[in-house]
């Protein structure tokens, strides 16, 4: 996977795929003019200073979205701290709420990360990831048929992580501290981290690992009926408007993990493919994406400030994979 595209779209090389902050990576950056491109490509952002972030919570009367905003840029957690004590029913916090809660794995952590999963199943009852990540949680506990509950709670509502909501509030945090545009933009969506992402890719392991439980004990529906819910994940995240290609390229690795567990020569569905058509499929898919993410940085490194800004927002409109070949088609 590309690093500098990774840097360019949100910075979530580490946050999925290795576990470290947003800012993890090793590759130099480029010699560059373009303010942007050099703090995207750097090992650093510029945040907001902690007057600026407090002038900002202040115009904005201490609301949670103005909260959740000053923590994004200005790295300063106090004012997630804030929100969660003042805001306990948002959704959006509850989100952040359970993300900050430390692993199930910890020392004392396991309560309180429940105490929010719940709080968000209850402030969220139509997104689907707040039952996904609740169902990891119960998988990580020993305490599978709680998941497998919300699993298929789950099943049948749109996921929602509020990506563009909070990035546009982060952008314009950034605006009130006198950054133009398109840098507000760019800042926002670059210090955006989606640890929802490890985690869905963890709960599609825990499913397998269910599906093979009831393969052994000769449950073979209850077993398929796990790997149709790790495809369903998948598939989810690999929406033709996710907002960065990371996200599909989760959704294809955890499709694939499931299909190999199927009869390669079986209808897959009623797509008219074979498993092994479909597995042929997201392998091409992942290719194609590898190919305009590496394109796109050419183009990327030669963008005017105006331009990147012009990407940014057809990014969220569209999500990355049409952004991205938008600009190259032009």
């Amino acid at each position: 996977m590309n690093v500098k595209h990774l840097c360019r779209t949100s910075l979530l090389v580490a946050t999925v795929l290795i576990g470290s902050s947003p800012m993890a990576w090793s590759a130099a950056p480029p010699v560059t003019t373009n303010r942007i491109v050099r703090w995207l490509n750097g090992k650093s952002l510029p945040h907001l200073d902690a007057d600026q972030a407090e002038a900002y919570v202040q115009q904005h009367r201490r609301r949670p979205e103005a909260l959740l905003a000053a923590c994004q840029a200005s790295a300063n957690r106090a004012f997630l701290r804030e929100a969660i004590a003042k805001y306990p029913r948002d959704k959006r916090v509850v989100m952040a709420a359970a993300f900050q809660s430390g692993s199930t794995e910890a020392n004392g952590g396991a309560a309180e990360r429940r105490q929010w999963l719940d709080a968000f199943k209850n402030a969220a009852p139509d997104n689907a990831l707040a039952y996904y990540l609740s169902a990891r949680d119960y998988f990580k506990t020993g305490q599978p048929a709680p998941a497998e509950k919300d699993v298929q709670a789950g099943a049948n509502k749109p996921m929602r992580d509020y990506a563009v909501e909070l990035i546009d509030n982060a952008a314009d945090a950034y605006v009130s501290a006198s950054y133009s545009e398109a840098e507000a933009t760019a800042l926002a969506m670059a210090s955006f981290a989606m640890p929802h992402l490890a985690q869905l890719k963890d709960l599609g392991s825990e499913l397998l690992k269910r599906a093979h439980h009831y393969r052994e004990s000769g449950d073979a529906a209850s077993s398929g009926r796990m790997l149709q819910a790790v495809i369903r994940i998948g598939s989810q995240l690999d929406s033709t408007n996710s907002l960065t290609l990371l996200q599909n390229l989760v959704g294809i690795a955890v499709q694939q993990n499931a299909l190999k567990e199927l009869n390669s020569t079986a209808p897959f569905g009623n797509s008219g493919r074979t498993v092994q058509g479909e597995i042929d499929r997201l392998v091409e898919r992942r290719s194609d994406l590898r190919a305009v993410a590496k394109d796109f940085n050419q183009l990327f490194e030669q963008m005017t400030d105006k331009e990147i800004g012009h990407y940014f927002n057809e990014q969220k409109r569209l999500g990355e994979e049409a952004a991205d070949r938008q600009a190259l088609a032009k």
